[in-house]
């Protein structure tokens, strides 16, 4: 195992989550070296009751950390998460939909995120420059001869790159359209969908991923390329009002027969939706038998009872 020295301020940080953590937290760090910044570098599990950070790579060991400690602690404050409850039975399909999803997802909560890093004063020149390659050494430019099977890769990759860069350096602008036009393009949209009001608060992020979900597979349907519907496949920790809590589920949802199956059980699933927004905010699977009579109950119950009694979880406004 790699021995790596931390600064003061990574250290503070990895404190700070451990108080604020229920289970012990352990930092494995890697050998590898790759003399670039990639997200994939780190990763997070429960073994053994203990929280495993592993670093798999220590080009620049203080931002890897410090990334993976503020999602943990973003995740504790407690925001809209997502779920994945859902399968097409085509398991490349759902492996395809759920790194989507988890990464747009993820660029939504980058914006704070690296906002509290650059505040940690890990967004020097040299930590930009070690980003920007790994983005150059992940994504070959564009075809011109027509629509790869990476371009979904770049679309996501370069909207997380505005994300940490800023929509208006002008560096990065220019190697993006000189390299990836198109997928630049769409990201563009990615960034002002998620950015068209501010990212404040649990409902201000519930919104934002809402919006680039579906602004997503309107640029899929530009690039003539199949859409994901994120918004019905990815489940979304709902944000619901008092006043919603004691309103009517049929007031406030409406059940979908998805097509798709619950993942757990293997059988076909009914996607609660948004009225307002078309997002899928729980799964719920009928009865085998008398499944007219549980829906009508359901649809007749009051939103808190029925979160209750399904242990439906939510967020309050």
């Amino acid at each position: 195992m790699q021995e790596v020295n931390l600064n003061e301020q990574t250290k503070e940080l990895l404190k700070k989550a451990r108080i604020g953590f229920p289970n012990e937290i352990k930092i494995i760090y890697k050998d590898e070296k790759a003399g670039f910044i990639r997200h994939d570098q780190a990763q997070q599990y429960l073994s053994g009751g203990k929280l495993i950070i592993e670093v798999d790579d220590v080009t620049c060991p203080d931002y890897t950390l410090t990334h993976e400690l503020l999602h943990l602690l973003v995740r504790i404050n407690n925001i809209p998460e997502i779920i994945f409850n859902l399968t097409t039975k085509n398991q490349n399909l759902d492996n395809n939909f759920l790194a989507t999803g988890f990464e747009l997802y993820n660029s939504i909560l980058h914006f704070d995120i690296y906002n509290m890093q650059q505040e940690m004063g890990l967004f020097s020149e040299k930590i930009q420059e070690l980003y920007l390659k790994g983005i150059r050494e992940t994504l070959k430019p564009e075809s011109t001869t027509g629509i790869d099977d990476v371009m979904v890769l770049r679309i996501v990759q370069l909207f997380d790159a505005l994300v940490f860069f800023g929509k208006d350096n002008q560096k990065i602008v220019t190697i993006f359209e000189q390299d990836y036009p198109r997928a630049y393009h769409a990201a563009k949209k990615l960034f002002e969908a998620a950015t068209k009001k501010d990212l404040v608060g649990v409902q201000g992020i519930h919104r934002a991923v809402v919006r680039v979900f579906t602004q997503f597979d309107e640029c899929l349907d530009e690039l003539g390329l199949m859409g994901m519907n994120l918004r019905e496949f990815v489940t979304l920790t709902p944000v619901i009002s008092e006043r919603q809590l004691k309103l009517e589920v049929r007031q406030v949802f409406n059940l979908k027969n998805s097509q798709m199956y619950d993942v757990y059980q293997d059988k076909a699933a009914y996607i609660g939706l948004g009225i307002y927004n078309g997002q899928n905010s729980f799964v719920i699977t009928p009865p085998a038998t008398n499944s007219d009579e549980f829906f009508k109950d359901l649809y007749g119950m009051r939103v808190a009872n029925f979160f209750d009694k399904f242990e439906i979880p939510y967020l309050k406004r």
